[in-house]
């Protein structure tokens, strides 16, 4: 059985990439049409029940698997490196298993929160949040990493790809315990502001990470292709 390429891992994280801002961008118009397009109450419980956490759930499907399988696969390329270091567990492998995990335990939450009423949401924000900021954080660095090792030409986009990353992840945190402090001492205008910047930099994190994990596949594909021409 032929071992997977690094080609196939980087198309993979590149679909995941793709996929997340789609996400990002896509959802809140969906569920703005929903609210604002639904006039029968009935119709209207179907959709935020059923169909809304149906789509968000197909999609953080694909988004985790394609993401999670891309990953594994670049890190077992990695692996198969002449680099006897590369064999051995150091800061990407940690990097990697963190941000599967806590990816997990973010798309189990998420889903049991699409269908079920939880009375203790505000700790859970608060748990979900933390995770949330650990993942921009782990998976920023693997695809860093990765990225510095397979073109390290990638190296200054890499990196406002992963600082834009970072700080999305840490905004709704910073939020999220703001609103914990009271009414008081928390504007909710300013929540606001605070959450379309944390979308607006995450969005342009993604595209960050598009665009550099878009240039190593052509750029692995043109070395595939470069014996060829040379025969």
């Amino acid at each position: 059985m032929r071992a997977p390429r690094a080609e196939t891992g980087v198309r993979l994280v590149l679909i995941s990439l793709v996929l997340a801002t789609l996400s990002i961008v896509v959802s809140p118009f969906l569920y703005a049409a929903v609210v604002g397009g639904l006039s029968d109450p009935a119709q209207a419980f179907g959709w935020h029940i059923f169909v809304l956490p149906g789509i968000t759930l197909a999609l953080g499907g694909a988004l985790g698997a394609t993401g999670v399988v891309g990953l594994w696969i670049l890190e077992w390329d990695r692996r198969r490196g002449a680099d006897p270091l590369s064999r051995r567990w150091d800061r990407q492998r940690v990097a990697l298993v963190v941000t599967v995990v806590v990816a997990a335990i973010q798309i189990g939450s998420g889903t049991v929160l699409g269908f079920v009423h939880i009375p203790w949401f505000q700790a859970l924000a608060v748990i979900r949040a933390a995770l949330w900021a650990t993942l921009t954080l782990t998976s920023g660095l693997f695809l860093y990493w990765t990225a510095e090792r397979i073109d390290p030409g990638a190296a200054r986009l890499s990196q406002l790809g992963f600082a834009l990353g970072t700080a999305s992840g840490i905004i709704p945190g910073m939020t999220i315990a703001a609103s914990l402090l009271g009414p008081v001492a928390f504007d909710p205008i300013l929540g606001g502001v605070l959450g379309v910047a944390a979308t607006g930099i995450g969005t342009l994190s993604l595209l960050a990470w598009i665009i550099v994990y878009g240039g190593i596949l052509v750029r692995l594909g043109s070395r595939e292709r470069a014996p060829v021409v040379a025969s």
